[in-house]
């Protein structure tokens, strides 16, 4: 009887220890969304280990969108509406707490928050911007 009572315990002490511990620290759990947490914002862990270098080429309704891949010469003349027609390893819109903050031009390092939604651009929120050279 207490093989029983003992096995019974240790199972529920493993999913009360799942429950509070191993599942809300899930990627993608709904504590990490924006806006779930405590206080609104994502942990400092949601951020990305690899950052996202280009230069910001248009904004747009409190996001950027950043172009990879490209140098700034080859930016001459760009219109965002022929995003398709540029050479680049990536194009990412960004949402910003401010867009006044940044200028078209700039070439910027991004590093996202979360996930990124696999559109063309793709779509997703900046957790950390670094500008590496002012525009022009």
């Amino acid at each position: 009887m207490k093989r029983w009572f003992y096995g019974a315990i240790s199972i529920v002490c493993m999913f009360l220890f799942a429950y509070l511990v191993i599942i809300p620290n899930l990627p993608g759990n709904a504590s990490s969304i924006p806006g779930q947490s405590g206080n609104g914002a994502m942990p400092e862990e949601d951020l990305w280990e690899q950052s996202i270098t280009g230069y910001i080429v248009d904004k747009e309704n409190e996001r950027i969108l950043v172009l990879e891949g490209i140098e700034k010469e080859e930016l001459e003349g760009f219109d965002p509406k022929n995003i398709h027609e540029y050479p680049s390893s990536g194009a990412y819109w960004f949402k910003v707490d401010s867009v006044d903050t940044y200028k078209i031009g700039q070439k910027v390092e991004v590093w996202p928050k979360g996930a990124i939604a696999e559109s063309y651009p793709a779509q997703g929120t900046a957790g950390k911007i670094n500008i590496l050279e002012e525009a022009d």
